[in-house]
């Protein structure tokens, strides 16, 4: 039973830290409106401690006129400063004290809310470098694909692409049909437009398609254009920023992938070419040859994105 209760803490003290940021984000807003809901009725308090000290006050001058008026010398210059600062003193504690409750509640809302968006920083920073190892991990492992299998393997991999045998009916000479077979290689990977880079570009995912090869062709070229220049000028593209200049929607690996624009050593310019590259492509990965002859009007887009980006963009733009 010990053991139980036991694991039944630990669970819900590692719930408490799991969700530390979005716990204290809400309790950084409620004492915000808490303290806001105290200071609205402090104010009421403190109109009348105003007024008390307003009337201290008055009632010090009209004792200071009075003796100067009946010649006295037990009221002076110094006893008057000092009856004035006691009840200017007084009236600030009394403020203080009216005010205070709000004013702890308002600053321990303001260290809610940010401690909460340190920690959800650090969370993103922790994600990121997660992110950055895994996709560095996985280009590694296409490389060695390439290199030890060639260029195709690693398509038919990243596709899914397997041989499939395809059973269609042939017409013969006679006017008879047959059942023909034959084997043909298929992409099983279908795209996912919020899972994968490659977006397919037609009538239903972009809204600057048109029913021609040939200005699509001539359209995406332009982007890829557009798109270099604002890397080259801002130091930075989102993928997302391409994807809109397409017509498309975004997605939410978008937001954080791209390309960065780098200042390079010679042997960094053999590894990053510095380019935003669009490729029209076939499911089975291979280039779109009745896209680009102006045979077919819709494609696959592939991208030569960098990877994650976002922290790289302040060291890109020194």
């Amino acid at each position: 039973m010990k053991d139980v209760i036991t694991r039944a803490f630990n669970a819900a003290v590692f719930q408490v830290k799991e969700h530390s940021g979005e716990i204290l984000a809400v309790a950084g807003v409620g004492l915000g409106v808490t303290a806001t809901v105290l200071a609205c009725k402090s104010t009421l308090k403190a109109h009348e401690i105003l007024e008390k000290g307003k009337q201290n006050l008055e009632d010090i001058h009209e004792a200071e006129k009075i003796a100067k008026e009946q010649g006295l010398e037990g009221y002076k210059e110094d006893s008057v400063k000092k009856d004035l600062a006691v009840a200017y003193g007084i009236m600030a504690k009394d403020l203080l004290v009216c005010y205070g409750p709000a004013i702890i509640l308002g600053g321990l809302s303001i260290g809610c809310v940010f401690t909460s968006t340190n920690i959800m920083r650090k969370r993103n920073l922790t994600l990121a470098a997660a992110y950055g190892t895994l996709d560095s991990i996985h280009k590694d492992y296409r490389a060695r694909v390439k290199e030890k299998y060639g260029e195709q393997v690693d398509q038919e991999m990243r596709y899914g692409i397997k041989a499939k045998e395809i059973k269609s009916m042939v017409q013969k000479e006679d006017g008879s049909t047959e059942e023909k077979k034959e084997t043909k290689n298929v992409a099983t990977k279908k795209i996912n437009k919020d899972n994968d880079f490659t977006r397919i570009f037609d009538r239903v995912n972009s809204v600057y398609w048109r029913n021609n090869a040939y200005y699509n062709k001539d359209f995406i070229q332009g982007v890829e254009t557009d798109m270099n220049i604002l890397l080259k000028k801002r130091g930075y593209v989102f993928l997302n920023d391409v994807y809109e200049a397409l017509g498309m929607d975004g997605t939410e690996a978008g937001h954080d992938i791209g390309w960065v624009y780098k200042d390079h050593t010679e042997k960094e310019v053999r590894e990053h070419h510095n380019c935003i590259t669009i490729t029209p492509i076939t499911y089975l990965g291979d280039d779109a040859t009745d896209f680009n002859n102006g045979y077919e009007p819709s494609c696959i887009l592939d991208f030569n994105v960098d990877g994650y980006i976002r922290n790289q963009i302040t060291w890109a733009k020194r």
